[in-house]
C-alpha cells in the first residue's frame, strides 16, 4: 500500500506532470475554494474506476485498495499545492492576466515553430546535437529506463 501511495505522489511530481500543475491547479482554484479538493477527489476516483475496469473482476478488492492508495498519493500533493496556489492566484491574478496578453502571441509563435520543426524533421537534428553536447552521466540517467 505504501509503495502505491509513494508511486502516486511521485507520479504527480514527475517532470512530465509537474509543469502542468500550475495550469491545472489554477483552473481548479478559480472554480472556488473547494476546487482543488474536488480535483483531487475526482482524480482518485478516476484511478479506482480505471482499475475496476482493468481488473475484469480478478482480485478486485486488492486492485481497488492499491489504486485508491495510488490515487490518494497523487491527490495529496494536489491538495497541498492547491491550497497554497489559491492564495497566490488571488494575489497575483491581475498581473498574470496582464502578462498573459503579451505571452499568448509569443507562446503561439513558439508552438508554430515547434510544429514546423517536427514536420520538417529538424527537431530530430536538434535533439541529436543536444544529446552530443550533454554530459554522459545526464544522457545515461535520462535513457536508463
Amino acid at each position: 500500500m505504501f509503495l502505491a501511495f509513494l508511486a502516486g505522489t511521485l507520479s504527480i511530481l514527475s517532470p512530465c506532470v509537474l509543469p502542468l500543475l500550475p495550469l491545472t491547479l489554477g483552473a481548479a482554484a478559480a472554480q472556488g475554494r473547494y476546487g482543488p479538493f474536488a480535483l483531487a477527489c475526482w482524480l482518485t476516483l478516476s484511478f479506482v474506476t480505471a482499475s475496476i475496469l482493468a481488473a475484469r473482476g480478478e482480485n478486485l478488492a486488492s486492485v481497488m485498495l492499491i489504486m485508491a492508495a495510488f490515487g490518494i498519493g497523487a491527490a495529496l500533493p494536489l491538495l497541498i499545492l492547491g491550497s497554497l496556489s489559491r492564495e497566490f492566484y488571488q494575489k497575483w491574478r491581475g498581473r498574470m492576466i496582464g502578462s498573459g496578453t503579451v505571452l499568448k502571441p509569443v507562446l503561439g509563435v513558439i508552438l508554430a515553430v515547434t510544429g514546423l520543426m517536427i514536420l520538417t524533421g529538424f527537431d530530430k537534428r536538434v535533439e541529436a546535437r543536444l544529446v552530443e553536447l550533454s554530459p554522459a552521466w545526464l544522457t545515461e540517467l535520462t535513457t536508463r529506463y
